[in-house]
């Protein structure tokens, strides 16, 4: 389906680095998305090729400086990202506008930079992401979570996350090794069950680790997807994740 855009779009952030570290993480996903502008926020909704997990990205409109336009324009990431590396000061700021099936980007600050994108020609997916019930909710410093999966990666491909008695289990099992990370009081029952426990894949779960935000909050059951959510501290940037259970075979 053709990019089409219902209004000229024309985006100005104060502070690109939360959007070019947002846009770096879905990256580590997918390669190609539509990006969406309505009047109260911007979105991207994506599934990565192999269906396994999700992605959502939304930045209310007071994240910007400038927020103008309405309308949908695909774009492939790895140029938009590469775009984004060279705003290199923290002073000045990014500016997006959408016309003639371009994506303009213009950084300013010492040195005035403007580059000129293509547009993309993208199928409309209704993806969206599905509204699961869990059992429970835990509220983890995200270095410690960053921490842990990377312990456990050091003996496996696979952790299995638990929660059970008020503590948060990761745990990963080799050929002949065995890491365990613990963490105390930080999960809330959102279910009707007492424990909860599911097995995923560290590479992808790698790929939905990030650096720039301070708590990372996960949505748990048992064999069930896991949900991963980030908030920027203004709370103006979420991403979310989901991932699929890793089923082993008897």
């Amino acid at each position: 389906m053709m990019t089409e855009t219902i209004q000229a779009i024309k985006l100005q952030l104060s502070d690109p680095q939360v959007f070019s570290e947002a846009i770096g993480a879905v990256s580590k996903l997918v390669d190609e998305v539509t990006i969406k502008i309505t009047p109260t926020h911007l979105e991207i909704v994506a599934m990565d090729p192999a269906n396994v997990a999700m992605v959502v990205l939304k930045m209310e409109s007071r994240a910007f400086m400038e927020y103008s336009g309405e309308g949908n324009f695909s774009i492939k990431l790895a140029s938009l990202k590469q775009v984004l590396a060279r705003n290199k000061g923290k002073e000045g700021f990014v500016s997006l506008t959408v016309e003639n099936n371009q994506l303009k980007v213009l950084l300013s600050g010492k040195t005035r930079k403007e580059y000129t994108l293509p547009l993309i020609e993208l199928e409309q997916k209704q993806t969206k992401m599905p509204e699961l019930k869990f059992a429970f909710e835990v509220s983890i410093d995200n270095m410690d979570f960053r921490d842990s999966v990377a312990d456990v990666s050091i003996v496996a491909d696979s952790c299995e996350f638990k929660v059970a008695d008020n503590q948060f289990v990761i745990t990963g099992v080799g050929d002949s090794s065995k890491a365990i990370s613990e963490t105390k009081g930080i999960s809330k029952k959102v279910g009707d069950v007492d424990t909860a426990s599911g097995k995923y894949s560290i590479e992808y779960l790698d790929k939905m680790l990030s650096g720039k935000f301070k708590t990372a909050k996960l949505f748990i059951g048992t064999d069930y997807p896991i949900k991963i959510v980030y908030v920027s501290e203004t709370g103006t940037t979420t991403i979310e994740y989901l991932l699929a259970p890793r089923i082993e075979n008897d």
